[in-house]
This record gives C-alpha cells, sequence and structure tokens, in this order.
C-alpha cells in the first residue's frame, strides 16, 4: 500500500515514463504554452498530442544515446548553438519586459534618424547607357517629361541585352549622392 502513495506524486509531476526515464509534466507544459502561443488551441486532444510527442521524443532520444549520436563534433556544435539562442532569446525577451518604449521614444529615435540622413529625402535614380556623351546630353534635352527619352534606352537595353530595369540604381537617401549626380538628377545642390 505504501508503494501505491509513492507512485502517486512520481506520476503527477511526470506525464509518462519511458523505459524508466521520467518525462517531467513542466516538459510538457512548456510545449503546450509555445503551441499555444503559435495559436493552437489549448485542449484535450493538444495535451494529449503534446504527451504522444513526447514520448516518441524520448524514446529517439534514447536511441540516439545508445549509437552517441550527441557525442559527435557536429551534434555537439549544433546543440551549443541552439543553447545559446534560446539562452539569448530569452535574455532580449526580458529585457524587453523590463525596458518597455514608449511611442514617445520610438518617435523621438524616428526623428532623430531622420534629422542624420539629410531630412530623410530620397532620390530614385536610374542610369542610361548612351553611346556618347553627345547622345546623353541630347537625350537630356529631350527628356523633360521621361517620355522621348523611353524610345532610344529601350533600343540600348535591347542592343545590349539588358532587362527593362536594367538602369534601376533604386532609392537612395539624397545626401549620400555625389553632388555632381544630384546636380545631373535634377536636385539642386546642397550648401
Amino acid at each position: 500500500m505504501l508503494a501505491a502513495f509513492a507512485a502517486a506524486p512520481a506520476f503527477a509531476q511526470n506525464i509518462a515514463v519511458v523505459n524508466g526515464t521520467p518525462i517531467p509534466t513542466s516538459r510538457a507544459d512548456a510545449l503546450v504554452k509555445q503551441l499555444v502561443a503559435q495559436g493552437q488551441q489549448d485542449s484535450p486532444q493538444l495535451q494529449q498530442a503534446v504527451r504522444e510527442e513526447l514520448i516518441n521524443r524520448e524514446i529517439l532520444m534514447q536511441e540516439a544515446a545508445r549509437e552517441g549520436t550527441a557525442q559527435r563534433p557536429e551534434v555537439k556544435a549544433q546543440i551549443a548553438v541552439a543553447q545559446q539562442t534560446v539562452v539569448l532569446r530569452s535574455l532580449i525577451e526580458n529585457f524587453v519586459k523590463t525596458h518597455p518604449v514608449s511611442d514617445a521614444d520610438v518617435k523621438a529615435r524616428y526623428d532623430e534618424l531622420v534629422k542624420q540622413n539629410g531630412g530623410g529625402k530620397e532620390l530614385h535614380l536610374h542610369h542610361i547607357l548612351v553611346d556618347n556623351e553627345q547622345a546623353g546630353q541630347g537625350s537630356d534635352r529631350q527628356d523633360q517629361g521621361r517620355r522621348e527619352l523611353r524610345r532610344p534606352r529601350q533600343a540600348i537595353f535591347e542592343r545590349l541585352g539588358i532587362e527593362q530595369d536594367g538602369g534601376d540604381l533604386d532609392w537612395v537617401l539624397a545626401f549620400r549622392i555625389s553632388a555632381g549626380i544630384r546636380r545631373g538628377s535634377g536636385e539642386a545642390e546642397e550648401g
């Protein structure tokens, strides 16, 4: 009768015992919490699925231990990286909880970065390949509305085997562009 009472607390602390190795309830609770955080509903079916998953994992872990899988250098390295990731994630989550950032703080930092980056003005630059400087200057004069330039640009792209957006240089913060390129882009030189 004493043995039955001794087994009851052990069962409450564990969801199962696999080949003499207990699977603690805390491990199941942690996995359920993780799954619920990912959007699953906590239910008896989820609890049962977690129990079965942890039992299967324990069986496989015991087999891996028999084969010495965890002792292989590449596995040890992966375990170390995974452990570091979990610890660092926990550290960051704790820092975020204990050091909340207000909307006013975010706005102030944003404004500071915009100021540091020349007011945040961006230019969408394209470079156009032409046969010679004269053709480029002529195209520039023709292109007040960027309509006439498309035809020679398309012909050059086709001749050179460049895709339609081959001259797209993407968006760039204005302060990062040299004065000569700013002048050529129609942007007034600062200062």
